[in-house]
């Protein structure tokens, strides 16, 4: 993921982040410090700025209540990717991916 540089919201400087964030395949969603996610897509199955928002907010959280994140393991993960793959959900995860 990218970190763009803070611009204000509404303005030209900020257009022209946010223009750079979408041209940017490689950092998608990318994220503006003291603004939030920037996303380039605008297919609403590729969920990427909700993911990235929830996911800010739950390690804020956990943060703040003096707890370490956990973390799902690859075994974990499995199971929730057959899901999505079943439901046509886009995830990079998935090119390539071993069956087992």
């Amino acid at each position: 993921m990218g970190v763009a540089p803070y611009r204000t919201p509404g303005t030209p400087e900020f257009a022209e982040v946010a223009a750079r964030a979408r041209r940017a395949p490689q950092h998608d969603p990318a994220a503006q410090p003291r603004h939030g996610e920037l996303g380039r897509h605008a297919d609403p199955r590729e969920w990427l700025a909700e993911v990235l928002d929830t996911y800010c907010m739950t390690l804020a959280v956990t943060r703040q209540l003096g707890l370490s994140p956990s973390y799902l393991t690859p075994a974990e993960i499995g199971p929730l990717l057959d899901i999505k793959e079943k439901l046509g959900l886009p995830d990079l995860r998935l090119a390539g991916r071993k069956r087992g």
